[in-house]
């Protein structure tokens, strides 16, 4: 489903916690080579990721998101009393049934006259959010929109060796090894209308395939607590997904070619992200700002992170290539103003 962009971004922050854990600390920590004749290098191998952060406990979804979206608003010159809807993306909530996290946001920046609500995509959470913004913005709803996330990660990464630490099944860690790969990290996004038809948001196509919803899941009354994933199909699925999204949208709607990227925004689920990247767009890695290393899987904050880590000038071209599972994909075109 595509959809042309009407609103630009004003301004965009992250916030990442201090503390690291390494990999190889997490497969000692379940004595994986004991339990399941996995060497504690086996993580970073297979998934580049060498680290990841964890935020203290008490710390909280809502407040992640909330020095995330002081910062922006900061950058954009903006009182948190000027914004008319906050969305909360992140899969981690204060709560998990209510009440939303976004009105802990809300009160926590003092975004009095703020409408907020959530909005649950799985790891294109963020996207969503930013799709739906949009809508509004175009709608004469909204003159100032914030879309945030906090990502508490690691808890199902604890989840996962909690989990671990009780089995010697081989196959029991490969279903939840993917839990391993998560980190903890917070973004916000400022939108607001485009002042000129050729800054902002030029395009989005998101389309879902709900007959892989089983191929990744958490949370249901049969789970384990833990993130289940069927990593080997879900790779397989999400590769046929992003490369008809993508075409749809760089190639039928934008009609940019590679040499007009300047920036392609994965999320980011390990180092075959890139190769996957690369496969699809032929696009070179130093296009592609590379977090997931060094943070791991951030869930819904992956995109936003990753592009705020890199420079960026007025009119370069930027695509985000969201996708979740569901299984689900959302790619944007974005011209920085």
């Amino acid at each position: 489903m595509f959809t042309h962009g009407h609103s630009q971004v004003i301004s965009l922050a992250s916030v990442i916690p201090d503390e690291r854990i390494t990999s190889t600390e997490l497969l000692d920590e379940i004595d994986s080579f004991n339990r399941f004749g996995i060497k504690n290098n086996w993580l970073e191998r297979t998934t580049g990721i060498q680290e990841r952060r964890r935020s203290p406990s008490h710390i909280q979804p809502s407040d992640l998101a909330s020095d995330a979206a002081q910062i922006a608003l900061d950058k954009a010159g903006l009182l948190a009393s000027n914004i008319d809807i906050i969305i909360f993306t992140g899969v981690t909530r204060d709560h998990s049934i209510e009440p939303s996290t976004a009105h802990h946001v809300q009160h926590k920046i003092k975004a009095v006259n703020a409408t907020a609500f959530d909005v649950n995509n799985a790891c294109l959470g963020f996207m969503t959010g930013i799709y739906i913004m949009d809508a509004l913005i175009f709608s004469g709803q909204v003159r100032y929109g914030l879309v945030v996330t906090g990502e508490k990660g690691f808890s199902f990464t604890q989840r996962a060796m909690d989990k671990l630490k009780t089995s010697n099944d081989r196959k029991y860690f490969d279903d939840l090894a993917a839990g391993l790969t998560l980190g903890d990290a917070g973004a916000a996004m400022v939108l607001a209308a485009k002042k000129s038809p050729d800054t902002g948001f030029m395009g989005f196509e998101f389309s879902s395939k709900g007959e892989h919803a089983s191929m990744c899941y958490c949370g249901d009354m049969m789970s384990t607590g833990a993130l289940v994933t069927d990593m080997t199909n879900i790779f397989k699925a999400g590769q046929k997904l992003s490369i008809e999204v993508y075409t749809r949208l760089i190639k039928e709607q934008l009609q940019w070619s590679n040499d007009d990227i300047s920036l392609y925004v994965p999320h980011q689920v390990g180092k075959a992200t890139f190769k996957i990247a690369n496969k699809i767009t032929g696009l070179p890695l130093n296009k592609m700002p590379i977090t997931v290393t060094t943070l791991g899987n951030l869930v819904s904050a992956s995109i936003p992170v990753s592009l705020d880590t890199r420079e960026k000038q007025s009119g370069d071209k930027i695509f985000l290539a969201g996708a979740g599972s569901g299984l689900c994909a959302g790619h944007a075109g974005l011209i920085w103003g």
